[in-house]
């Protein structure tokens, strides 16, 4: 089940989402609430498109990427 981002709210739970990397969800639905391409949020992001689905089949971002 996906988390909604509204969770990312509270300070202290972001905080440790980031130190433990994010969930592939989080970037899935970021993406869909403001519509853009994975392509340009890659690019807003820095991280390569490659990375972003070496992401995707692992589930999770490592630290430094979220």
């Amino acid at each position: 089940m996906p988390i909604p981002l509204e969770v990312y709210k509270d300070r202290a739970y972001a905080i440790k989402a980031v130190r433990e990397g994010l969930p592939v969800e989080v970037y899935t639905a970021l993406r869909a609430e403001i519509n853009i391409s994975d392509k340009a949020l890659s690019k807003r992001l820095g991280i390569s498109e490659r990375t972003i689905l070496r992401r995707k089949s692992e589930g999770r971002y490592k630290p430094y990427e979220s």
